[in-house]
Formats: C-alpha cells, structure tokens, sequence
C-alpha cells in the first residue's frame, strides 16, 4: 500500500510527479482544495514486517515477481511458513512529470525442514513519466519502466542473479466529477497498474525463468474528501484523514510450464493522511494457493519529504 498524499489534482499539480499508478491513493489530501485531487510527492517510506511488498500489492509497485512461481515450485506448495519483510522506498521528481524511484527490502523468508534465510532482495529502480492529467475529470495516466536489478541481493532468498525488466502503465481515477445526485460516490477512486516482467536471462541451471503479467486494482473511499468537499458529517480526529480501501494484486505467469496460472490476494485496508506522513494497515487474504495458505499483515509509514525539507532534499532537481 504505497501512496501519494491525498490533496485533490489541481493548482501545481503539473509541477509533481503524479504517482497514480503504484496502486496508491491518487485520492485527496488534507489542505487541498475541493476541486484538487492528490499532489504525489517525493518521500520515502518504511513498510514494516510483512509478505507482500515484494509482491507489489497496491501501492506502488509490481504486485509478484516472476521468481514468485519459480519459488514456490521449489519449496513446494503449501510448506512455506511466514515470510517477513522491511522494505524502503525514495522516490524524486527529476523534471516536471518525470521521476525516479529506488526500493530495496530485507526479507526473512522460512520453509518448514529447513529454518529461516535471510537477506537483501534485489535493488528495483523505477523511471516514471506522467503524461496526462486532468483535474477536471480526476485522472492521472503514466507510464513507467523498473529494473529489478539482478545481483544486488541475496541468493539465499531468491534475488535473481539476472535482471527483470517490467515496462508499466499507471492510472487513476476519482469520482469526483459525479452529478450532485451522486456526490456520496464522489469519495471513490480507482487505481491501477498492468504490465509484464521480462527476465533478462531465458534458462536458470535448466529450468526456463517465467515472464509474468501484472494486473493489479484498488478501490478507494475517502472519508477526508468527503468531509471536506461532499458533506460536513461530523467526523472527528482521527476519522476525518482516513481513506478505506481494498486492493486486488493479480499476477499471470505466461510461460515457463506455469503459464494461465495466477496469483491473486484481495487485501483489505486504511489509511491515515496527515500533512506531512500517512500511515496505513492492510491484510492480505489469499483468493487461490499460490500465493499462501496464510493471512498477511503489513504496515506502511510513508514521509512527505518535499513538505518536510522543502527547501533542501524536497526541491526537485530540475524545477
């Protein structure tokens, strides 16, 4: 559950880099005006124990690698106990809708007989540009290309030693432009990301690395949008920053003998949008075997570094 803050689209929202696809809230954030929808800014975040950053459900990000398969053929399904995961993200606009975001993790993967490995995952860089946004409708549209890049992890579990390229199409969208007949739906937004993973590498010691098909959607429910620009409700501290939402993170292996299988989760979750951090919970309920028989948890802690250091590490690079 990645994010951008939650402002409404609108004055200088073309000077950020709208980050409305990595399955984050490109909904409204508080201090924005009724007719703006989110401001991504730049930030890093710090997702606590949990299995599913690295999968990319939600926010912001590659739902399942094409190693998630390989994996789990190799452990066998069905013995794998809980993985755990701390993960940091840094993400900065370079150029006006153009920006650059870094993500590394350390993951404590166990399978049962053999204990628990430990060790960094793979560096992903990330480019991104956004090319369209219309504050009229609440839409952000980007594209994007990452890098998983082979060899800066561990071995020990399961970073490649080859690269994986997935080029990636972003979008947003709120309700906001509803008839005033509907304006108690005008607080829903949608997200999404598609797109596949190209191993740089066809064949691992014989067996043929996967290409995989991401496909991964959140709906979205602003309780601070519509306080602010729907209807007065009354709600108070905390109520009145929060964001309900639930994510559907689907990956589709194309190839390799695991080809039309998919993994998918349907993960439940808040959010809480203060000005200058947003903190946020999810689980992460499992639709079919593969991606675990267990319920996950994760957490997200996510700092607004161009609103915390405005006039030092928060200033784009090239305004």
């Amino acid at each position: 559950m990645s994010s951008s803050p939650k402002g409404r689209m609108g004055d200088g929202v073309d000077d950020e880099m709208a980050d409305a696809g990595a399955l984050c809230h490109v909904l409204r954030r508080p201090g924005g005006n009724p007719g703006d929808r989110g401001r991504p800014r730049s930030g890093w975040a710090t997702v606590l124990p949990d299995h599913l950053r690295r999968r990319r459900s939600i926010h912001e990000r590659r739902v399942l690698h094409a190693r998630s398969f390989d994996r789990a053929e190799r452990r066998g399904w069905g013995t794998a106990g809980p993985d755990h995961v701390t993960g940091l993200g840094y993400s900065k606009r370079i150029l006006p809708g153009f920006g650059l975001e870094l993500d590394e993790e350390f993951q404590w993967l166990y399978t049962a007989g053999e204990g628990t490995a430990s060790g960094f995952g793979n560096l992903e860089a990330t480019l991104k540009y956004q090319f369209l946004t219309s504050a009229a409708h609440e839409t952000i549209l980007s594209v994007g290309i990452s890098d998983e890049i082979g060899g800066t992890g561990s071995s020990q579990v399961g970073s490649e030693s080859f690269s994986t390229i997935s080029p990636t199409f972003f979008f947003g969208k709120g309700l906001g432009d509803l008839p005033d007949s509907l304006r108690f739906l005008r607080p829903l937004a949608i997200t999404g990301v598609v797109g596949p993973s190209f191993p740089t590498r066809r064949t691992t010691q014989g067996t043929e690395n996967p290409t995989t098909l991401t496909w991964a959607f959140t709906v979205q429910y602003s309780l601070m949008y519509l306080q602010s620009a729907v209807k007065d409700v009354g709600l108070g501290i905390p109520f009145n920053r929060l964001v309900t939402l639930v994510e559907l993170p689907l990956q589709t292996c194309l190839n390799a003998g695991c080809g039309g299988q998919t993994s998918w989760t349907v993960n439940p979750g808040i959010a809480w949008i203060g000005m200058y951090v947003e903190l946020g919970a999810a689980a992460e309920i499992p639709v079919n075997p593969s991606p675990g028989a267990g319920i996950g948890v994760f957490v997200l802690v996510h700092l607004f570094i161009d609103d915390l250091f405005p006039g030092s590490v928060g200033r784009p690079i090239f305004p």
